[in-house]
């Protein structure tokens, strides 16, 4: 997919009209009604063979199952937080720099699919914790947190500012889930199919809008360039790194 000029409004018509085509019906595009596989990985179990060269296969399963549902977890709350950022991180960059209608229609497409992919994550959840007779609410506390974290602080603190920091970890984070899926996909007869169905859609439906990360980190970089910005924008990609 190329990338996009933010005040180039022809083609992000036809990035519109691109993803309409594209995109499933939010939540009829996944078979909730297979059950999950208790007896396959999660996540795939090439790197934990050698960090634990002597557990059972029974114990790599269920470390397994374990780190699949902290991946879940994961990507569910860091979904969440963007869509709470909606309003600080977006919307007021798009009124401090005014650009067409279809930077901002395309921009609710993309917010749209972050909340079904917190609402896909979180279902797989809840069928694992039906399917175990676990309280899910157990399982949660259990679970990394990001609200109430320095990660969140940062990322909010940033959005407020007008900084960039929340569109290039959104921009990392894409990345590493690829990266996530791939491994999956090439170990796919070993692995939950559902578990294996969500991640596959969940990098593909993101394939669609991966420009738009990008289109904000251009639209913000046409902020004026002074002494401070460059300052703060050196500043602001450390912390990037470190999130």
């Amino acid at each position: 997919m190329p990338n996009l000029d933010p005040f180039d409004f022809q083609s992000l018509a036809k990035q519109i009209t691109s993803q309409k085509k594209m995109d499933p019906k939010l939540d009829q595009d996944i078979d909730w009604s297979q059950p999950i596989d208790r007896s396959k990985t999660f996540l795939p179990l090439t790197e934990l063979e050698e960090l634990f060269p002597d557990a059972s296969m029974e114990q790599y399963i269920a470390l397994s199952q374990w780190l699949g549902l902290v991946v879940n977890h994961t990507i569910s709350e860091f979904e969440e937080t963007l869509f709470e950022l909606k309003q600080v991180a977006w919307q007021s960059v798009l009124e401090e720099f005014p650009v067409s209608s279809e930077m901002n229609e395309l921009g609710e497409m993309f917010f749209a699919l972050r909340a079904k992919h917190s609402r896909d994550f979180d279902q797989y959840q809840k069928i694992f914790c039906q399917t175990q007779g676990i309280d899910q609410d157990i399982l949660e506390s259990l679970m990394p947190k990001c609200y109430g974290t320095f990660f969140q602080s940062t990322i909010t603190s940033n959005a407020i500012a007008g900084g960039p920091m929340l569109w290039w970890v959104l921009a990392e984070v894409e990345e590493a889930s690829v990266d996530v899926c791939q491994n999956i996909l090439d170990n796919w007869d070993l692995v939950d199919p559902l578990f294996c169905d969500i991640h596959r859609k969940h990098v593909k439906e993101n394939a669609r809008h991966e420009n738009y990360a990008h289109l904000m980190l251009s639209l913000l970089s046409e902020r004026p360039q002074g002494l401070q910005r460059i300052v703060e924008k050196k500043i602001d990609f450390m912390l990037t790194q470190i999130l």
